[in-house]
């Protein structure tokens, strides 16, 4: 007789996720560290996120309100590495770019499961972009907070990031920005699919042959979107979510930006965005960079999406994931209809 297979429930995963985290922060702290008030929080749809309060002992830097994030086994990115994001906020510390502090990160699974990145809590709210009111305190808060948006793009893309901690992610080119980020995608496109997808094939060989000349390269957000900073009424306390960070293309987080699922426009429109952007040193903008690059999101979204189905298939036990995957026709009509259009206006 076949035993019944049994997984732990949430209260049991994050006591012992508690008790692993008190270990590794009371070896770090050299003394004995308790760890309370340890809360999963719903945003964070690729990384585990939780909030912690950590009782270190007197004279300790850090401080007691703490943010962990975890990259599950089965996320929707998997592998993780938190290199990047931790490279991230070690650069922009101190900048005109407000983030997290960052306090301890790694990539061993033997510390707490996957790899993590603890850091400060900050005090903030999210908008939510996919619905109506952006449950926003204070609507009318929305415009200025569209501008400080515009204007943080610039001076991250502006950073000297050559002097960084993230030079690092900088790899030596044998190709365009944009040909490097689309093997990226393409690379992940397969690893997900049970299948090859027409689409996807079609437009990643169009995507191939019309990359844009390099620009200056920049640091890239990644996931730079409504939905990703903190504020307290006009200000923004925090820009979060730098998994996806890396050096190339400037146009690509403008594009990212403005799909209509992160409804920006709602905040600030396209040209008043440029003329912000440009008030706050971001470099020079070219519009057929940026027609190519909204091409390019809508793969990007494609293939995130079919990898949210593959985590499910792989054994996620997230609703979210299983909901992002009935999406992927959705995406990959939407990117149809948007070669078309270049198509036709290349032709012309």
């Amino acid at each position: 007789m076949d035993m019944p297979v049994t997984f732990p429930t949430p209260s049991a995963a994050d006591a012992a996720l508690r008790a692993r985290l008190a270990r590794y922060l009371s070896a770090q702290a050299a003394a004995p560290v308790a760890v309370r008030s340890f809360r999963r929080l719903s945003a964070g749809l690729s990384w585990m996120t939780a909030s912690f309060t950590a009782d270190f002992p007197s004279g300790h830097p850090a401080p007691a309100e703490l943010i962990l994030k975890l990259g599950p086994l089965q996320g929707l990115m998997a592998p993780y590495s938190a290199l990047p994001q931790a490279l991230a906020g070690l650069s922009f510390a101190g900048s005109k770019v407000p983030v997290p502090t960052v306090r301890w990160h790694g990539d061993d699974e033997a510390a707490l499961g996957g790899p993590f990145l603890i850091c400060d809590r900050v005090d903030g709210d999210a908008l939510n972009p996919f619905v109506p009111d952006f449950e926003a305190t204070e609507p009318g808060d929305l415009p200025a907070l569209g501008a400080r948006f515009a204007q943080l793009l610039a001076h991250i893309h502006a950073l000297d990031w050559r002097h960084a901690p993230i030079a690092a992610l900088a790899t030596a080119r044998q190709d365009t920005h944009a040909a490097q980020e689309l093997r990226f995608w393409r690379e992940r496109a397969q690893r997900w699919s049970l299948r090859p997808v027409p689409m996807l094939e079609l437009a990643g060989n169009w995507l191939a042959r019309h990359g844009p000349a390099n620009p200056a390269p920049c640091v890239v957000h990644g996931d730079y979107r409504v939905g990703n900073f903190l504020h307290r009424g006009q200000d923004v306390t925090a820009v979060l979510d730098w998994e996806m960070v890396h050096i190339g293309d400037h146009h690509e987080d403008i594009a990212w930006a403005f799909m209509p699922e992160f409804r920006l426009t709602g905040l600030v429109g396209l040209a008043e965005f440029k003329r912000l952007y440009a008030d706050g040193g971001g470099p020079p903008l070219d519009d057929e960079a940026l027609q190519y690059y909204t091409v390019f999101c809508l793969y990007k979204l494609a293939v995130i999406n079919l990898g949210a189905a593959h985590g499910v298939e792989q054994g996620a036990n997230d609703l979210r994931l299983a909901c992002l995957g009935l999406t992927v026709s959705g995406y990959l009509e939407r990117l149809g209809r948007a070669l078309s259009k270049r198509l036709r206006a290349n032709e012309g």
